[in-house]
């Protein structure tokens, strides 16, 4: 249930659902093989999750880059969420406003996290 609360908080914090799609890329320092990107123009969702069997991983804290979204030259806010249940990070853990996106390009800085992470870029 308490997982259930984070997901459709993070589902109706969505401004451009019909328009998220498969396009540009994902990278952190720390190798994982799941690193996904949903981009529209006004929008975009990040996901970077440790690799199957490691499901108590903890990465550093690191910078999150994005490369060809499809998201408008412009500043934008970036909420980054835990979406499971660990000690008091769960759901939002750190908002940080004006971030600077360009040609689809943008470095967020990561705090140190468990499993995984999402960046919803708005």
């Amino acid at each position: 249930e308490d997982d259930a609360r984070v997901l459709r908080t993070f589902w109706n914090s969505l401004v451009d659902y019909p328009n998220l799609w498969f396009g540009g890329s994902v990278s952190i320092a720390t190798a994982t093989n799941h690193q996904y990107l949903l981009s529209s123009s006004r929008e975009a969702v990040a996901y970077v999750s440790s690799n199957t069997g490691e499901l108590d991983k903890e990465f550093p804290a690191q910078a999150l880059q994005i490369s060809g979204s499809k998201l408008t030259d412009g500043q934008y806010t970036v909420d980054l969420i835990n979406p499971r249940r660990f000690g008091t990070d769960q759901g939002l853990v750190k908002s940080i406003k004006n971030v600077t996106v360009s040609g689809g390009a943008l470095t967020v800085n990561l705090p140190k996290f468990r499993v995984d992470i999402v960046a919803h870029v708005y």
